[in-house]
């Protein structure tokens, strides 16, 4: 999907209502998991992976923002699946070096 962390992708902690493009994931993440475990798995979040483009930077009220709301993202994203984590990273890349977080 195609957006940014301004607006399609914001986090609860960034704003209400949240992105479109951030609600979809965490619904489809847990409609995944529901099938998982009506399947007889038990399912781990092995790790997530963030790739940003440059949408966010397109406006400087965008970019003055961007680390806040990609802080509150990672943020929400592990709390959110808090109950499903391993002890593995949160990876990050865009055009420079990888920036890795645990889940």
């Amino acid at each position: 999907y195609f957006g940014n962390v301004n607006l399609n992708w914001r986090s609860e902690s960034s704003s209400n209502p949240k992105g479109y493009l951030y609600a979809k994931l965490v619904q489809y993440v847990f409609n995944c998991i529901k099938l998982i475990r009506e399947k007889g798995y038990t399912p781990v979040i092995k790790g997530i992976v963030w790739h940003q483009g440059e949408s966010d930077g397109t406006s400087k009220t965008f970019a003055d923002k961007y680390e806040e709301y990609l802080t509150n993202f990672m943020y929400d994203l592990k709390n959110t699946f808090a109950s499903l984590k391993s002890e593995r990273p949160f990876l990050y890349q865009d055009d420079n070096p990888l920036i890795i977080d645990s889940i």
